[in-house]
């Protein structure tokens, strides 16, 4: 609660924002105290996809979703309290999981998703973030579920606009302008589980997987190719949304287009302002890779002060400060 209070002291009007975890660990002090309100024999995950050709298995225990309607939903509701009260802004992660959730049991057999009790779930989020005056994300990214969108937007919860993941349905990548982003959201060009913006140009993440023997040397190069293609394409919109005179491959371009999504808000991430390579984990593994493990080039006292830093924080200044005037005129001009 002190850091939050720092933090606006400082100017970061919403305080902290933090994430909420999908789930919790079978063997912690959670599960241990409260074991009624959890599953076990089973584990989150995802079912196999693009990035993770067999699937995750994340180790965690999910809620029971008949005890949770059985204690009425104070498990949920005391979770969420207590993050809130850390924070100004909370990222519900894998909010799919509120719509349905992937198990994996024990032993290999093959995972199933399990119904989850939606609309009494989101009305115990509204709740207790009215409650706590708190701004809520949802991580709506991956197979997310017919009508959750439109329960997160009717709930007030933000939405993710992930850059990489805007573009047309085309065979050929093109990159979606981020002034057609819904407002009802948060724009970022990756997150924690997907590449950095050197990495992503780099195709880091396929060598990685090629490294650990996730996928083999024919696939990799093929998947360099497809790469190259899409940061030509990427680079093009960069070029038609930025800044004349701006290198399109600059990071300064991304964050540019960046700034000028018309999403509620918008968020820049570390990795990419100081130009790291890797990215903090990789989805599907443990060991075979130093998830969450890695530290930043600079300390906390001299990122403030940090060249990219500085000047990453005055182009959002100038692009969201450009685009909040061209959201008062359209209103101006829709009351005439």
């Amino acid at each position: 609660m002190q850091a939050n209070g720092r933090a606006r002291e400082a100017g970061i009007s919403l305080g902290l924002y933090l994430d909420l975890a999908v789930g919790t660990h079978p063997h912690g002090a959670e599960t241990w105290e409260d074991r009624e309100s959890f599953a076990y024999g089973a584990s989150l995950g995802a079912p196999p996809d693009a990035f993770s050709a067999d699937g995750q298995s994340w180790g965690l225990a999910p809620f029971n979703p008949r005890a949770l309607v059985a204690q009425g939903f104070r498990p949920l509701a005391e979770t969420l309290r207590c993050q809130m009260a850390l924070s100004g802004a909370v990222r519900i992660d894998h909010i799919l999981g509120f719509d349905r959730a992937f198990w994996v049991p024990e032993g290999g057999a093959p995972g199933a998703y399990v119904q989850m009790p939606r609309a009494a779930m989101l009305a115990v989020l509204r709740m207790e973030a009215a409650r706590a005056g708190a701004v809520v994300v949802g991580e709506d990214l991956g197979n997310v579920p017919r009508g959750l969108r439109g329960a997160l937007e009717a709930s007030g919860i933000l939405g993710c606009r992930v850059m990489l993941f805007e573009r047309g349905r085309g065979r050929a990548p093109v990159f979606r302008d981020p002034a057609r982003y819904p407002p009802w959201s948060i724009a970022s060009f990756s997150t924690h589980d997907l590449p950095t913006w050197r990495g992503w140009r780099a195709g880091h993440e396929i060598d990685a997987r090629l490294a650990i023997g996730d996928i083999g040397e024919a696939f990799a190069k093929d998947e360099h190719a497809r790469r190259h293609t899409e940061v030509a394409a990427f680079d093009a919109m960069t070029a038609r949304v930025g800044a004349s005179g701006m290198d399109p491959a600059s990071a300064d371009a991304m964050h540019v287009a960046l700034g000028a999504s018309t999403s509620a808000m918008a968020m820049v991430q570390v990795e990419n302002v100081l130009d790291i390579v890797a990215q903090p984990n990789l989805p599907g593994t443990v060991g075979e890779y130093p998830n969450w493990r890695q530290r930043l080039p600079v300390g906390p006292t001299a990122l403030a002060e940090d060249h990219r830093m500085v000047r990453t924080a005055r182009i959002m200044n100038a692009t969201r400060s450009a685009r909040s005037v061209a959201l008062h005129e359209d209103e101006r001009g829709e009351r005439r």
